[in-house]
């Protein structure tokens, strides 16, 4: 039943507002009873984090599950694993990270998955990189990760999670490779 939960909320997500979408019809869309929903949450804002722990959880297992690789070694027209399995989840989940992505979603949520996808970009530019330059190198990246998703899950590009993840790997790779564009 929770998950039947989960998705309902999900799909009244494609048609409706965060704000917009109550208790009371979640109940109704999956034909049970407020005590029913309040069994598995006290709330929507713990629908929200449920979801949200689900998605960085995901996440976390892309970015571990690939983190062995250097990323300077792998060829400019490949992907980096990593970042194509990212953008397949992405793909694949649009209706969360349309409202992750959105004006909508709650900030500290938004902060949270926002502060994950710095981490691992930091993790990796200070590999390489002096302390100022993985903090410069980590903004360009997540803001290209999320103006990419954005474009992603809106369907306005017309470019495959595989092109994303090189031309996101391709951005690193240069930012690593060329010291001399940092001020």
């Amino acid at each position: 039943m929770k998950d039947t939960i989960i998705n309902t909320f999900l799909n009244l997500l494609n048609d409706l507002d965060y704000e917009d979408i109550s208790i009371k019809l979640i109940c109704e869309k999956c034909y049970i009873s407020r005590t029913t929903f309040y069994k598995y949450f006290k709330n929507i804002d713990e629908l929200i984090v449920v979801i949200g722990k689900k998605v960085l959880d995901d996440m976390d297992n892309i970015y571990l599950e690939y983190n062995y690789q250097d990323i300077l070694k792998i060829p400019h027209n490949e992907p980096a694993p990593n970042f194509y399995e990212m953008y397949k989840y992405i793909y694949n989940h649009k209706i969360i990270f349309s409202f992750i992505f959105s004006d909508k979603c709650p900030k500290p949520y938004f902060n949270k998955t926002m502060n994950s996808i710095n981490l691992k970009l930091s993790r990796l530019f200070n590999k390489y990189l002096n302390e100022t330059q993985s903090k410069e190198a980590t903004t360009i990246c997540s803001n290209f990760i999320i103006s990419t998703g954005k474009a992603l899950i809106s369907d306005q590009t017309t470019l495959t999670p595989k092109q994303l993840s090189i031309m996101l790997k391709n951005v690193i790779q240069a930012l690593i490779n060329d010291s001399d564009i940092y001020f």
